[in-house]
């Protein structure tokens, strides 16, 4: 009896070095296809310095430096007749597209007045709303928006991109705000200055960076590390084997596809008080507020096919309207603008295309009329030739 236990014990242990050594040799041939914990994986690449040097802000951790005078995106045309400012991300700014192809240049074209883009390429919502708060008070618009992508929520609750999405070229760390009981607190950019850029290649830095970042170690990384058959256990490399299945499910628009974190009350309250903070302090400033839920490809093919993917604009939607906000439906515009999902992909190049821009502002115009503010922020005259020129063109 006792030489069979000793059998079957040496089975045992001979059957679990195999394993350990299979699992030793396939991670060690195979290590690239899997993202192992490190800190040494979040640093920032030296071949990355000069554009991080270029784009760093120390207010906002980043920023597209344009020469004009409120620092906006460049417009073709100046009305001398500030109407609307829009603040977001690259939805907002409109990426891919030339000054002249944008939504708000498409816009301002159809009003015959100055619309503003303050967008900024990798931006999460909080960033916008604090651009907004730095930035308002010198150009006072009479209509202001705030732009976003569902998937913004993800990057409200992100301090640093690489721990959101590891090949991210936006390599800077950013400010956040915390949702509290007294309302939103403000966690300056931890990098106070570009001369200190070289902290993104410090261990202690980076894990410094992950206390107040939701994605930091998130689902744990596997370590590859003895025993290294512990990693067939661990969640977070399942994951990433079943998305990476399908080709465009993980970029930088949505790296973490299996995340819903509108389905999560804490982000979720997080970007209501935002949106709650802007409307606020825009109406104490005079302006008219408008949260603009911009389309992005993926929403509006499955929007269109009937799917679910646009689960997280069920949570937007209802709340504005139960506050009474203002909010602009991208999703649904857009939408009713095709009549299949092969029209709806022609209006895609990654970000919209021009003729997709132009279509948002068609949809942005009838709605910002449908709710007075055309005819509340002009004057008689410009209004009444504006409806003209716009039904005539129609």
């Amino acid at each position: 009896m006792k030489k069979q236990l000793l059998a079957i014990s040496l089975s045992i242990l001979v059957s679990l070095g195999m394993i350990e050594l299979a699992c030793f040799g396939f991670f060690s041939i195979f290590h690239d296809r899997f993202t192992f914990f490190s800190a040494e994986k979040f640093y920032l690449g030296k071949d990355k310095f000069p554009y991080a040097r270029k784009a760093y802000d120390k207010r906002y951790g980043w920023l597209k430096h344009y020469e004009t005078p409120y620092g906006e995106r460049p417009r073709k045309k100046d009305y001398a007749l500030p109407l609307m400012s829009v603040y977001g991300d690259s939805y907002t700014h409109c990426d891919q597209v030339k000054h002249d192809e944008t939504f708000e240049h498409f816009l301002s074209r159809k009003v015959k007045a100055d619309v503003y883009n303050f967008g900024v390429g990798g931006f999460g919502t909080d960033q916008a709303l604090l651009r907004f708060r730095t930035e308002f008070k010198a150009l006072r618009t009479p209509i202001v928006g705030l732009g976003l992508i569902t998937e913004n929520i993800n990057r409200a609750v992100n301090v640093y991109r690489k721990f959101y999405y590891l090949p991210t070229a936006l390599s800077i760390p950013k400010p956040r705000y915390l949702n509290t009981s007294e309302g939103l607190q403000l966690l300056p950019n931890p990098l106070t200055t570009i001369e200190n850029l070289d902290l993104l290649r410090n261990a202690d830095f980076i894990h410094e960076l992950g206390t107040h970042d939701y994605w930091f170690n998130r689902h744990a990384y596997p370590r590859f590390s003895f025993p290294y058959s512990g990693i067939l256990f661990n969640q977070r490399l399942w994951l990433e084997v079943l998305h990476a299945q399908d080709e465009t499910a993980i970029d930088d628009i949505d790296p973490r596809p299996w995340e819903r974190l509108w389905d999560h009350e804490g982000p979720r309250e997080l970007m209501y008080r935002i949106f709650d903070t802007f409307y606020e302090e825009a109406k104490a400033q005079g302006a008219d507020p408008v949260i603009l839920l911009l389309p992005q490809s993926r929403e509006l093919f499955s929007f269109l096919e009937g799917g679910d993917a646009v689960a997280s604009r069920s949570w937007i939607l209802p709340y504005c309207e139960k506050k009474g906000y203002r909010c602009f439906d991208g999703i649904g515009a857009l939408a009713d603008s095709v009549s299949s999902v092969d029209e709806a992909k022609a209006l895609y190049h990654g970000h919209l295309t021009p003729q997709g821009n132009r279509r948002v502002a068609r949809a942005l115009f009838r709605f910002l009329d449908d709710h007075g503010l055309l005819k509340k922020h002009l004057s008689p005259e410009h209004y009444t030739e504006m409806i003209r020129r716009s039904e005539k063109n129609e």
